[in-house]
């Protein structure tokens, strides 16, 4: 009977159909089941009552079999709720899982979209193009940009595969969160642990000072990479991007400031203002830096720019704000964690259901 009520029926899409159907199958089928007993019960019982009341009274194995069928109606009954309360439960939390999983992706969906938009225009405005790997490390708006298109592919997989409840999207999702995660984790154990050893960061260092060092031979090259150095250079008070207090002589390197007797720039021998030491109310002197590669007077040298490196004053930096920056990671890597467990749940759900589906129809 329960396979010609489903035979019957149109295909079921959501999991929300397939618990209400399962759930009124048990339940039609087990009133139905109630129904027959308490009508053979009602027989039983006019019957009893068609026969004289000495036999009645003197029938006790009658009446104790009639007891004994109640608590079976009455187990039954028991049986009846416990599975309505079970299908009701696997309805909820796979139906919250669904909607959680679609709402969370929705809404960095939309922050996505709104960081992409915002960075492409800025990239638009400069006429900016990405010519050298300096550019995407060291130019926020490429950063942001790159950040916020995978960011926007990401979460509208993860949108689509939720609501749809499509698996192999559900599964993708699963995977390119797993690898964002896996390369985030690496990327905070180096900066948090490794980058504190001393054995270990002359090999992790060598990646970000070869970009800082291309970014320092093309300072004048392009202006807003130009401001980026000097950013980098005014707020950490250093100069230069070696890895030693005399960071400064690195702008050796760059075409416009060496102290070369070929070189006919007006920066010969100089370095940027933003290597100078500048108090609160002093007036700029934009002329701070010069004749300093070539001065031998290391204390007129140390008392007019920062001469430490930005690789040390990096060092420094996250040395300073250890507790800060873990704290961040964990704040950005909790969610992400989160939407990787409730897809693998939802996966889970979808699959179970649907197996169970399948051997309704046999």
């Amino acid at each position: 009977m329960k396979m010609a009520r489903y035979a019957a029926r149109a295909p079921i899409a959501s999991l929300e159909e397939y618990h209400y159907a399962e759930l009124s199958s048990e339940i039609n089928e087990e009133d139905l089941k109630d129904g027959e007993t308490s009508f053979s019960a009602a027989d039983r019982d006019d019957g009893v009552t068609n026969k004289p009341n000495k036999d009645r009274c003197d029938d006790d194995s009658d009446n104790d079999g009639s007891e004994n069928k109640g608590s079976d109606v009455d187990d039954e009954d028991y049986s009846t709720s416990g599975t309505r309360m079970y299908l009701q439960r696997h309805r909820l939390a796979s139906f919250s899982l669904k909607y959680a999983l679609f709402f969370m992706n929705y809404l960095f969906w939309i922050a996505g979209i709104a960081i992409t938009a915002f960075a492409s225009w800025v990239l638009y405005e400069r006429n900016k193009l990405v010519s050298d790997v300096s550019d995407l490390f060291l130019d926020p708006a490429v950063l942001v940009c790159v950040f916020g298109i995978v960011m926007v592919l990401i979460t509208f997989i993860g949108c689509v595969g939720s609501i749809r409840e499509n698996t192999f999207l559900l599964k993708l999702f699963h995977y390119s969160m797993t690898v964002v995660l896996f390369i985030e984790i690496v990327l905070a154990v180096v900066l948090v642990f490794f980058y504190q050893t001393t054995s270990l960061r002359k090999y992790i260092q060598a990646v970000p000072e070869n970009v800082l060092k291309g970014a320092v031979k093309r300072y004048h090259d392009d202006q807003h990479l130009k401001d980026w150095v000097d950013l980098i250079q005014t707020e950490l008070k250093c100069c230069g991007y070696s890895h030693d207090s005399e960071g400064y002589k690195g702008w050796q390197i760059n075409m416009y400031h060496n102290c070369t007797r070929t070189n006919p720039s007006p920066f010969k021998c100089a370095v940027p203002m933003s290597c100078c030491i500048l108090e609160k109310g002093d007036v700029i002197n934009t002329m701070c830096g010069f004749s300093i590669l070539n001065s031998q007077i290391i204390d007129d040298v140390m008392y007019k720019i920062h001469t430490t490196g930005c690789m040390k004053a990096i060092e420094r930096w996250f040395t300073d704000h250890n507790t800060v920056i873990a704290m961040t990671i964990i704040a950005v890597i909790t969610p992400q964690i989160v939407s990787v467990l409730f897809a693998r749940l939802l996966i889970h759900y979808i699959k179970k259901q649907r197996a169970r589906w399948q051997l309704l129809h046999g």
